[in-house]
């Protein structure tokens, strides 16, 4: 096992397309800028047989916590132990990077990645929902003096820096400050800053597709019911514009306000997945 490398992001790109089917579409565009951007609370790691990559994890931490972000073993090579062995080792490096609790996420019918995690010391303890909704279908009220707009990859981390918001999924607090930094390189992704009254109402990141699935979100403390309406609204005038059809976007089941908003403004729910957590010894 080593260190991903730029070089290694074709073989990466191989075994997540032959290994994740069903989870969000990455490509070679986002590993290459992962890895160029050199973030420091971020893990990734490759194991290889001979010349052949034949398996990947990549992590983050933040403080004491540490996410599991994606784990793939080629076809060809599982049953040999090699996840089981990129799993304990990323556990290790996060262990000595001060991480004491790991989290991660398994969609709710993929029951051999539940149960691989459950035998090796992992338990579910929450939920997150993934709720969709049409572009077309959604009738949002207007909204008076608001401001959309399209930040710079330097605006985008000022705002990160400057402004406290809550998100809408647990792991985004680990992952926005290594992404932030991949940004700078990942061209393809879009980050709407929506004001109202000249008050920050929330942020949101997004690769503009089709189906756009939200990689994050999040809104002011301050009303978050409302500011998450300006957001929505913020949204779909950007969708509209660009063709966009349908929005998904994850949200924790513990984040109640938001939910509620989010179905009354016409989102459904469509997946679940199970949040799994590890305590990791000390010493």
């Amino acid at each position: 096992m080593r260190a991903a490398r730029p070089s290694d992001c074709q073989s990466i790109l191989r075994i997540y397309e032959r290994s994740l089917s069903g989870l969000d579409d990455e490509g070679i565009e986002w590993y290459l800028s992962l890895l160029k951007a050199e973030a420091g609370n971020s893990i990734f790691l490759v194991a290889s047989m001979g010349n052949e990559v034949v398996g990947f994890i990549q992590a983050y931490y933040n403080g004491d916590k540490g996410y599991v972000e994606a784990l793939a073993v080629d076809p060809e090579y599982r049953n040999m132990g090699i996840g089981s062995a990129l799993l304990t080792e990323v556990e290790r490096r996060l262990r000595r990077r001060g991480v004491r609790v790991i989290r991660l996420n398994v969609k709710h019918n993929n029951l051999k990645a539940l149960t691989f995690y459950l035998r090796r010391g992992y338990v579910v303890d929450g939920v997150t929902l993934l709720l969709n909704a049409r572009v077309s279908d959604l009738v949002l009220p207007s909204i008076e003096n608001l401001m959309v707009k399209v930040l710079s990859r330097d605006e985008r981390e000022a705002l990160s820096r400057d402004i406290e918001a809550m998100p809408s999924t647990w792991w985004s607090s680990i992952t926005e400050k290594a992404d932030s930094k991949v940004y700078k390189y990942y061209k393809s992704e879009v980050s709407l800053a929506v004001y109202s009254d000249g008050k920050f109402c929330g942020i949101v990141d997004f690769q503009p597709e089709d189906t756009t699935v939200i990689d994050y979100l999040a809104v002011s403390y301050k009303r978050p019911s409302n500011a998450l309406k300006a957001l929505l609204r913020g949204i779909l005038l950007y969708s509209r514009e660009r063709g966009i059809r349908k929005i998904i976007i994850p949200v924790d089941s513990t984040k109640k306000a938001l939910l509620k908003t989010l179905i009354e403004e016409g989102f459904k729910i469509e997946g679940v997945e199970y949040r799994l957590l590890k305590l990791l010894s000390i010493g």
